[in-house]
């Protein structure tokens, strides 16, 4: 019995120092580490670790006019020199032009980069001087930007529809839409972003109605009031004439030898415009038509920089990016292009060879088919044997150089900028005097 009575003891005692073993642990413990009120509360997101840095907003200061001007602000990914060509210039003209038209003071919003005027300056629709005219705002850290009350503003590429969102519902904002630009990345949040960048409440311009037609197909309208445009050609520089202190005859290469110069633009980093299909259907059309090596005097690929290559046992030489003026110089000069574009949008190469007096090889796709508004483009569906065969069909037009000065005339008559763009700075005016601006 006492036996029992002591085992019993034994084991309370037992349990019971283990219990305060661990109590006395588990409090140390606690006293070790020290819990702040705000540490016990979940911690708020930050989203910019999660959003694309490039369409953050913008910190907005609203402020009054006190100018008795309305002012047009233009947002931009970056107004840097070398990336003033194509779709920023074209944004840089409908925006002087809209300011020109309604006397609005001019601003521009660099919303990714430092703000320069050394690519503004050479623009030739700027007069000289009329540069320091243009206000300018760029991202700084957290230095807002001011903005007034009644000013309007057109955004680009997809990401400046963002940084300035929250003024949807308080500001008059146009949306210039230059491409399908969810086509960019692969399925994704900024695939995403970019789809989603149609529905905002901001009224359309559209480059080319190619790229409306598209939008409208894929009922990717958000319902407000849209307007496109086609888009013009500079024909001092694009021409399948002499002009401007041009000398030499129409396609004097051509004429005196025979041969033909192909030019590709040829971007292998810029996957949209197929490099690689255009290669492999060089090589198939070299290939299968061993005796059309004698028709050709030189390939020669433009627009980026990248290594020699031989196709079909022709050697492809690669000049890379060029002035606008050594571009227009090469695309005058030659006499067959290649340009590929995976876009319902045409891109500006294209249009400014057939301007320059070239048969041009393109590919269709949706609804785009350039054939339909030149007889001197030769579309295509996006496969190496439709590609090499449209080669083989231009090489065997460029006899009738006569029907391809003619069309070239015609195309460019349709050209002129300032002509096509009255639709779209009369939008902008009805816009603002219709709805308040």
């Amino acid at each position: 019995m006492k036996r029992s009575l002591i085992n019993n003891a034994i084991s309370f005692y037992r349990e019971e120092g283990a219990r305060n073993t661990i109590a006395r642990s588990l409090h140390r413990l606690a006293g070790a580490v020290e819990i702040t009120p705000d540490e016990a509360l979940p911690q708020s997101l930050d989203p910019a670790g999660f959003f694309p840095p490039e369409a953050m907003p913008i910190p907005i200061r609203k402020v009054a006019n006190t100018s008795g001007r309305k002012r047009l602000s233009l947002v931009l990914p970056t107004v840097n020199q070398e990336h003033l060509y194509a779709g920023a210039w074209t944004a840089l003209k409908i925006f002087w032009e809209a300011g020109r038209k309604n006397d609005f003071r001019l601003r521009i919003i660099s919303a990714n980069s430092p703000f320069s005027t050394e690519g503004l300056e050479k623009l030739d629709f700027v007069g000289p001087g009329e540069v320091d005219r243009i206000e300018s705002w760029q991202r700084e850290g957290n230095i807002p930007c001011d903005v007034e009350d009644d000013e309007i503003f057109i955004v680009t590429a997809w990401w400046t529809a963002y940084v300035i969102r929250e003024l949807e519902n308080t500001n008059r904002i146009f949306y210039l839409v230059q491409d399908f630009e969810p086509g960019f990345y692969s399925w994704s949040y900024r695939y995403v972003l970019a789809l989603e960048s149609y529905k905002l409440k901001y009224a359309k311009i559209f480059n080319t109605p190619i790229l409306y037609e598209f939008f409208k197909e894929q009922k990717l309208l958000s319902g407000e009031d849209e307007v496109y445009f086609e888009p013009g050609i500079d024909t001092k520089l694009f021409n399948p004439g002499v002009k401007a202190g041009q000398t030499g005859d129409f396609k004097a290469g051509y004429k005196k030898t025979g041969k033909a110069t192909i030019l590709l633009y040829g971007r292998p980093a810029v996957t949209r415009n197929l490099f690689e299909l255009a290669i492999l259907s060089l090589d198939r059309f070299l290939t299968a038509n061993p005796s059309y090596r004698e028709k050709i005097q030189e390939i020669i690929s433009v627009g980026e920089k990248h290594d020699s290559l031989v196709a079909g046992g022709f050697r492809i030489e690669s000049r890379g990016k060029m002035s606008m003026t050594e571009w227009a110089r090469m695309a005058r000069e030659s006499d067959i292009g290649i340009s590929l574009m995976c876009s319902p949008h045409p891109s500006y190469p294209p249009l400014e060879m057939v301007a320059s007096g070239m048969l041009v090889v393109t590919n269709r796709i949706y609804n785009k088919d350039l054939s339909t508004i030149s007889d001197n483009f030769i579309a295509a569906d996006m496969n190496i044997e439709d590609i090499a065969g449209a080669i083989k069909t231009a090489i065997d037009r460029l006899d009738d150089q006569d029907a391809i000065r003619s069309n070239a005339e015609e195309f460019i008559s349709k050209r002129d900028w300032d002509q096509n763009l009255m639709e779209t700075t009369g939008f902008i005016s009805e816009k603002l005097s219709t709805q308040g601006g």
